[in-house]
């Protein structure tokens, strides 16, 4: 009896650590980081969870600089069409102006993204 306990803590032991190393390389693929592996497998997983925040964070500073980028070219360009114009210092522009983009989430198609923006709230006249 007392051997047949053993056995099954054991097993229950294997499959907790198997449990581990299936979660910290599924959570290390999405991160894209290489998953390290120990002799502790609880260990493993908590230092690759606490690689999350971190990155969440590196990929919203990501897309905000692409933002950022996106919408000084669109800036430009209604200047350059003659949509925005400077009037002594002001900048004058229709009161409503839409950006035209395409967005993707992970996993999905590219599709049409449009925000319409009221000029007022960004400075123009």
């Amino acid at each position: 009896m007392e051997g047949d306990v053993a056995r099954r803590t054991r097993e229950e032991i294997a499959a907790a650590s198997k449990t581990y190393r299936v979660a910290t390389n599924t959570v290390a693929k999405h991160l894209k980081v290489e998953p390290k592996h120990s002799r502790i497998p609880g260990e493993d997983f908590s230092r690759i969870a606490e690689l999350i925040e971190p990155k969440s964070r590196e990929r919203a500073l990501k897309f905000y600089d692409l933002g950022v980028r996106r919408g000084l070219k669109q800036a430009t360009d209604w200047f350059a069409d003659g949509k925005v114009k400077r009037k002594g210092a002001a900048v004058v522009a229709p009161s409503k102006m839409t950006v035209r983009s395409k967005i993707r989430f992970s996993g999905e198609k590219w599709r049409p993204h449009k925000v319409v923006v009221e000029t007022e709230d960004i400075g123009f006249e």
